[in-house]
């Protein structure tokens, strides 16, 4: 069904790009390997703004060429830039490509620590560009197109024993949906938005280099054949990797150049509207935690834990069990977890935030049942809650399912947090069509 709702209000819309390399020396993020310390930069980091206006409806769609964005910075973010817009903190969607060679801005145990120098240099910048393109705004025609892209694979390969570790699947599900919004002025492309998913994870573990990755690439590619301002939102990524066949920076170029290829084929292909209908739904909903680890479990594992090592899954073993200890100290056990979810629709578009890697199977089953033409994921939004998995990769285990119980607090998701995700999403973009 076509729910598109025409709307004799102009749509507004601004853009703006800042730059926010890191100097040399500063932590890599993504992986837990010791001493990876950027000795040189491949391409510049950016952030990239998109401010939207339609009557008394304001939004704002951030992209970050960060890792991850955590819910403090997040606020911070759109609460500088509420009080010098007035548009309101709720009504920014702001996304991190998830590039894993990028500074440390994501909190998790075993890992290198949060940068705080790097924060405190690039969150005044992020501010003025949001800022910059409120500033810019101006009528803008809206379309939307889809493709099919093959640069992402299921990586959840299972060996013949059974065990699950990082690989490849070509049984697993992975989304193969390439969308783009389109925005133009009078003066031709103002901006597009592409949205496909797979982890940045060309360069590896090895890599010294600060990049965007294949998202980079992609970015680019079509910022080239469009002559406008480009933003990926990256899509389903929690059990999905890049399909490329050489590593390193010969493999972002492989895998970008397949999603911008794609990308621009399907730009050239839209047709544009002036009478679209925008809408934001900011609401605070409720993540249902699993129970919190028994205290006699988890006195038991901390004492099974080498007193010293360099392990950094023991290391945040370590740090998990002592949180959960002092949340049963606190006598305060929580059963859920606020968290802020803003939904934004433009026509017949929708995109859907998550403060997490979403695996692949959540992310189809809501935009199989969504009310909407064009449904957009984006994973690792307005905040980190680690690997958003199903209960099926629960019932396997594996890289994704071990770390998202032990190194992102004293707390994980509850066991059936796929169904309740479908479900509250699904029942506010319901809403969106009342």
């Amino acid at each position: 069904m076509n729910h598109t709702m025409h709307s004799s209000i102009p749509l507004l819309a601004g853009v703006a790009r800042v730059d926010v390399t890191p100097n040399i020396g500063t932590w890599l993020a993504g992986y837990a390997a010791p001493n990876r310390l950027a000795e040189r930069v491949d391409d510049a980091l950016h952030a990239t703004a998109l401010a939207l206006e339609q009557g008394d409806q304001r939004a704002v769609l951030l992209v970050l060429d960060w890792v991850i964005i955590e819910e403090e910075e997040r606020f911070a973010i759109a609460s500088a830039v509420q009080e010098r817009t007035g548009i309101p903190a709720g009504n920014m969607i702001i996304h991190a490509i998830q590039t894993h060679s990028a500074p440390q801005t994501q909190s998790v145990w075993g890992f290198n620590k949060r940068d705080p120098a790097y924060i405190a240099f690039a969150l005044p910048r992020v501010v003025d560009c949001v800022c910059e393109a409120w500033s810019r705004r101006q009528p803008a025609r809206f379309g939307v197109g889809v493709g099919r892209c093959d640069a992402g694979v299921n990586r959840r390969q299972i060996r013949e024993d059974g065990e699950v570790v990082l690989g490849v699947n070509p049984f697993g599900p992975y989304d193969p949906e390439l969308t783009v919004l389109r925005f133009d002025t009078a003066d031709g492309n103002l901006a597009s938005v592409v949205n496909y998913g797979a982890h940045p994870t060309t360069r590896g573990g090895d890599s010294r280099a600060v990049s965007r990755d294949w998202p980079g690439v992609a970015v680019d590619f079509v910022e080239a054949c469009t002559g406008g301002v480009a933003m990926l939102l990256n899509g389903v990524v929690g059990d999905v990797a890049p399909r490329n066949t050489r590593p390193g920076a010969a493999g972002s170029v492989e895998v970008g150049t397949v999603v911008g290829r794609e990308a621009a084929r399907v730009f050239g292909t839209i047709c544009l509207r002036d009478d679209v209908e925008m809408q934001v739904l900011a609401e605070e909903i409720a993540l249902p935690w699993a129970p919190l680890e028994p205290r006699d479990a988890a006195e038991a594992k901390l004492k099974a834990l080498p007193a010293s090592t360099r392990n950094w899954f023991e290391i945040a073993s370590k740090e998990h069990c002592r949180a959960v200890l002092a949340e049963w100290e606190s006598g305060q056990v929580r059963t859920r977890r606020p968290f802020l979810q803003t939904l934004l629709r433009i026509g017949d578009a929708a995109i859907v935030p998550f403060p997490g890697e979403l695996f692949a199977e959540i992310g189809l089953r809501i935009k199989h049942a969504a009310p909407f033409p064009h449904t957009l994921i984006a994973s690792t939004t307005n905040g980190s809650l680690g690997y958003l998995v199903t209960r099926e990769a629960r019932a396997r285990g594996g890289f994704e399912v071990m770390v998202a119980d032990a190194i992102y607090g004293p707390y994980r998701l509850d066991d059936r947090i796929d169904d309740f995700l479908v479900a509250k999403s699904l029942e506010l973009l319901r809403r969106l069509t009342d």
